[in-house]
């Protein structure tokens, strides 16, 4: 077993694998006694048989008995981490081919950035690059800061910041901007891809949870089904309203995520765009 990293750990939550920069954030290897393995496993197979119940019950959780639940979830992959392979098998194909068409020491910009997996990555893929990440959630940021700071790079920052003002104060323009996850949690995803027109010079890599149950492209629904809040919409509204936007689509996927059990939240859209009347590397074929 791997030696668990004490600064990592207190850190935890993650929300990506960082396993391929060389840290382990998943700590799934945390050794449990069999007792706590048995006693814990019981508890996620009744929750679960009580979810498919409809979740009636008499009485309440014990509040024990849901720390413990909460703890043993900790100690399973979340689903983010589930659909991590998936997104980055594409992400970072797409974000490689907007590299491949820009300078050595291009500017970039990384929307909802979490724990700055992908700012890291892209730092990865072109070390001269300079990389700003943006997040509301300061505790995110702490993470992305610690993690950048740990493998030793340069010129990649992160602002606690609304994506939303972020972008209408920005006096800069970037050469590449990646919005990946956020889109389906705004009321208005047009209106933020409207603003990143406003800042990006260069390519937008832009991936989003689609949903499944039609490929309608005048489909969308806000809040989202299930939800209080975020919307849902096809793989062709996406590609709609990009095209509206005047952004050129010189590569685009889809795919399935195997953490997201709803057909409203498994679909999985990823565009490679570079705005109209610029250069640079078309469509593959």
């Amino acid at each position: 077993m791997a030696q668990v990293d004490p600064e990592l750990f207190t850190l935890q939550p993650w929300y990506h694998d960082f396993s391929s920069l060389g840290f382990d954030t998943t700590f799934l290897d945390v050794p449990l006694t069999l007792g706590e393995r048995v006693r814990r496993a019981g508890e996620v197979v009744m929750t679960a048989l009580e979810r498919a119940c409809g979740g009636a019950r008499t009485s309440p959780v014990p509040r024990e008995r849901a720390r413990s639940i909460r703890d043993v979830l900790r100690r399973l992959p979340s689903y983010h981490m589930l659909n991590q392979p998936v997104k980055e098998r594409y992400l970072l194909a797409l974000a490689g081919q907007a590299l491949a068409g820009l300078g050595a020491a291009p500017t970039c910009l990384e929307l909802f950035s979490a724990d700055g997996y992908y700012s890291c990555r892209l730092k990865t893929l072109s070390p001269g690059a300079r990389i700003t990440g943006v997040d509301l959630d300061p505790d995110q940021v702490r993470r992305a800061e610690t993690i950048a700071r740990r493998m030793g790079l340069r010129e990649v920052s992160f602002r606690r910041e609304n994506v939303w003002t972020f972008l209408e104060r920005s006096g800069e323009t970037y050469d590449l901007v990646l919005c990946a996850g956020g889109l389906y949690h705004l009321s208005d995803p047009g209106g933020l891809l409207r603003a990143v027109s406003r800042v990006a010079r260069g390519y937008l890599v832009v991936q989003s949870v689609v949903t499944l149950e039609t490929d309608d492209s005048g489909y969308f629904v806000q809040p989202a089904k299930g939800w209080q809040h975020g919307c849902r919409f096809t793989h062709a509204w996406l590609r709609a309203r990009l095209e509206t936007l005047g952004w050129r689509i010189l590569d685009e996927a889809r795919a399935e995520l195997p953490g997201n059990h709803r057909a409203h939240d498994r679909g999985s859209s990823f565009f490679l765009s570079r705005a109209l009347g610029t250069s640079g590397a078309s469509r593959p074929s």
